[in-house]
């Protein structure tokens, strides 16, 4: 049934065609740059239709990219992507057609043209044409709209891959199109199964799905509907996605994609990752995240962490992401400043992940509760806040644990 009425005729609306808002958002693009290999002859064919057709031999090609350079002077302002040609159009594509068979661009206006003509075959017009050629963008994206509306996705998504193989300088607006539309869960199965044969592109895409707020929603049960047909994704590509889905407040999502993907690296709940900083590091966030400036850094050292920082400095040195079970407990730390100085512009603190609350702060060695018991999710951070007139400061952190 059409993806897009199948709910209506349960009287609930309509739900949105993911695959063709891709193709609707990137075809325009994809078809600007195809016209970019017919230049030469579109300016001739707008200053001298005739001398195009003679300036190459009689094989049919010629009459192609006039035919090109018509169905483009027809097309004005935001007219639709997927417009008929026109009379003119039509005349020069059977030229070429009848001179050159496998004229990629001719074979395209025939197909949309007869396709659009068809009233029960419209796929099988486009499948035909399709098999003919593989070389015509407008063909392609004609069929990946035509899938697309008959809510065929895995032959819709096999036709986006044959794009993204072939048009590489647009993988940037595809990529990032197929990212959003795999936040789809009607769609998880086929772009899983598309992902397990290992395109050249998967991995681009991971990293797009990891910062796209569309793909985030359904990108834990893709990756593992993924891994369960034996796909396999770069690990830091994969780390890169549990970050994004935790960066994105999907705290279940990336806590349970790290035990699937990373078992070895989960940590106990309610503790910290490696407490004193000691080797064998996990996957961030849920293990020590450190961020290095021009005015202040961190680095670990033989079982404690370094920070240093200098006068005015002001920023978050380190961080890392805990589930926290449902009980009171303290935040606990070990902090020594150089030469004898107080430990003032150094500290440590535990929000709530999801609302924001504080639940403690420290600048100073030693322990404090924690003010609220139900959160689940808990950010520690240390963080540098040093005063204009201050000195430069180095610290040594050896613990910072929950109890």
């Amino acid at each position: 049934m059409d993806m897009v009425t199948d709910m209506a005729a349960n009287g609930r609306p309509p739900r949105p065609n993911r695959i063709k808002q891709a193709v609707c958002a990137t075809a325009g693009l994809l078809l600007a740059l195809s016209s970019g290999a017919n230049a030469l002859s579109n300016a001739m064919a707008r200053t001298a239709p005739s001398a195009a057709t003679r300036a190459f031999p009689p094989n049919g090609m010629p009459w192609q990219s006039v035919a090109t350079a018509a169905f483009r002077s027809d097309q004005t302002g935001d007219q639709d992507v997927f417009a008929s040609p026109g009379p003119r159009t039509m005349d020069l594509a059977r030229k070429s057609y009848t001179r050159e068979p496998l004229a990629d661009s001719a074979i395209a206006f025939l197909a949309r043209a007869a396709s659009q003509r068809s009233a029960t075959k419209p796929i099988m017009v486009l499948e035909t044409a399709h098999r003919a050629t593989r070389r015509s963008t407008m063909l392609s994206l004609d069929l990946l709209n035509a899938y697309a509306q008959a809510g065929r996705e895995a032959e819709g998504l096999a036709v986006f891959d044959e794009l993204l193989r072939r048009e590489t300088s647009a993988h940037g607006v595809m990529l990032e199109r197929l990212a959003a539309i795999s936040g789809d869960p009607r769609i998880e199965r086929s772009m899983a199964e598309l992902l397990s044969s290992n395109p050249p592109w998967s991995d681009q895409l991971w990293r797009q799905i990891a910062q796209s707020p569309d793909g985030m929603a359904n990108a834990r049960a893709l990756r593992l509907a993924l891994a369960g047909a034996g796909g396999r994704v770069d690990p830091e590509v994969d780390r890169l996605l549990i970050a994004g889905l935790a960066g994105s407040q999907r705290f279940e999502d990336s806590y349970r994609l790290l035990e699937a993907l990373f078992p070895a690296s989960v940590p106990k709940p309610g503790t910290v990752h490696r407490p004193h900083f000691q080797t064998d590091r996990g996957v961030v966030p849920f293990d020590w995240r450190h961020v290095t400036s021009g005015d202040f850094g961190a680095s670990e050292n033989q079982g404690s962490l370094l920070v240093s920082a200098l006068a005015g400095a002001q920023g978050l040195v380190s961080e890392q992401l805990l589930y926290l079970p449902s009980r009171r407990s303290s935040l606990d730390w070990a902090v020594s400043p150089a030469h004898g100085k107080t430990s003032d512009g150094l500290k440590l603190s535990a929000t709530c992940a999801s609302s924001g609350t504080l639940l403690a702060e420290m600048n100073a060695a030693g322990r404090k509760a924690l003010t609220n018991s139900s959160c689940r999710w808990v950010w520690l951070r240390l963080a540098v806040d040093v005063p204009d007139d201050g000195d430069a400061s180095d610290w040594t952190v050896s613990r910072i644990a929950i109890q």
